[in-house]
């Protein structure tokens, strides 16, 4: 079988690599809107939420982000983005899982798995 023309390998390498810098630096192509909450976690690592625009449509980000140098955070693949449009959902689930936590915890049953 015959060696492909180096323009064919230097496609491919152009394709490579844009294929690299999306996966590696997606967020480049992601707009924050307004500035993250930063929350902390420990001294290496901190907890962004975010409101973003990704093709056009409006998401949540909740990532865990690591110090990489003096002022330096990045994201890690720990994280999850939810549509901006289940807000509402999120918030009335988080508020129902803590206060079966709390409700839990005053009659002594924490431990134990509730259906």
């Amino acid at each position: 079988m015959p060696n492909p023309p180096f323009s064919c390998f230097f496609t491919n390498a152009i394709l490579f690599r844009a294929l690299f810098i999306i996966v590696v630096y997606g967020d480049l192509f992601m707009t924050t809107v307004g500035e993250p909450v930063v929350l902390p976690r420990s001294e290496t690592e901190k907890i962004w939420v975010s409101v973003s625009e990704f093709r056009g449509f409006a998401g949540l980000d909740i990532r865990i982000y690591y110090n990489a140098g003096e002022v330096d955070w990045r994201p890690t693949k720990k994280g999850v983005r939810i549509s901006l449009e289940l807000k509402d959902q999120l918030i009335a689930a988080i508020e129902k899982v803590v206060a079966q936590y709390e409700a839990a915890t005053e009659s002594g049953d924490a431990g134990e798995a509730k259906d």
